[in-house]
């Protein structure tokens, strides 16, 4: 499929938790989440962290959840593989 949030999401922590409306909802690998706060909308491929207020495009995203800078390319990159 093609690089998108939602994708890179799907990939890391596999299907959404919930869906509200247009944004599918997963927890956030990158604190204690009770409840999934980690949304992506699909059509307009963007995607926040609720309670951390982290936010971006799906190379952010990639970035985020390997806990690494989106500006270390080789490092998403390993990531992404």
């Amino acid at each position: 499929g093609k690089f998108s949030s939602e994708a890179v999401a799907r990939a890391a922590l596999g299907e959404p938790a919930r869906n509200a409306g247009p944004e599918l909802l997963w927890r956030c690998v990158n604190h204690a989440d009770e409840h999934p706060s980690l949304s992506v909308n699909p059509s307009k491929d963007v995607w926040l962290c609720g309670p951390c207020g982290s936010s971006g495009n799906a190379w952010q995203l990639a970035a985020f959840l390997a806990k690494v800078s989106p500006d270390d390319k080789p490092a998403v990159t390993t990531w992404l593989r």
